[in-house]
């Protein structure tokens, strides 16, 4: 009697169940390395993705908050450049009476940029003399921020003059 030599596919009576796990092992073996190299290509395809959407998050944001800081000197600038302002401010040969309509006219101005921007809370024109022009706040959070400033100390009866 022949002595059968023990292998893996020894145990099988039959040609066809050893070809059948041998089948079955290649198919596997085959789906494992599509597996990772299909995991490999989508965890790379995920990761430019995600840097590809960030980087044009932040590109829009800064592109955003530079609109926002341009349209904000555009206001200032408009402001600003008013001539009732400029004689508001520097000249100090006016009568009170040229004084107190350029300054209502000026505040005119103020109340209109508060009311046109719901993101605008003050509005104000310091000169370098010292003069002052402040428009306290839309009339929605006035009442609120004058609370507030009163609560840390840096409302004063003084500053209520230009309201």
């Amino acid at each position: 009697m022949k002595k059968r030599e023990m292998t893996i596919f020894g145990r099988f009576k039959s040609i066809r169940d050893a070809m059948m796990l041998s089948f079955s092992v290649l198919v596997v073996v085959a789906v494992l390395i599509f597996l990772l190299i299909a995991m490999n290509f989508t965890k790379k395809t995920i990761y430019e993705n995600s840097r590809t959407s960030t980087s044009q998050l932040i590109s829009q944001v800064n592109y955003d908050i530079d609109s926002y800081i341009d349209y904000m000197e555009n206001i200032s600038w408009v402001a600003a450049s008013g001539s009732d302002l400029s004689r508001y401010l520097f000249n100090q040969e006016q009568t009170p009476e040229e004084k107190e309509a350029a300054k209502a006219r000026i505040l005119t101005q103020f109340t209109t940029i508060l009311e046109s921007r719901s993101d605008i809370y003050n509005v104000a024109a310091v000169a370098d003399n010292g003069e002052a022009l402040i428009n306290i706040a839309h009339p929605d959070f006035r009442e609120e921020l004058i609370k507030d400033a009163e609560k840390m100390g840096i409302w004063t009866k003084t500053s209520k003059i230009s309201m």
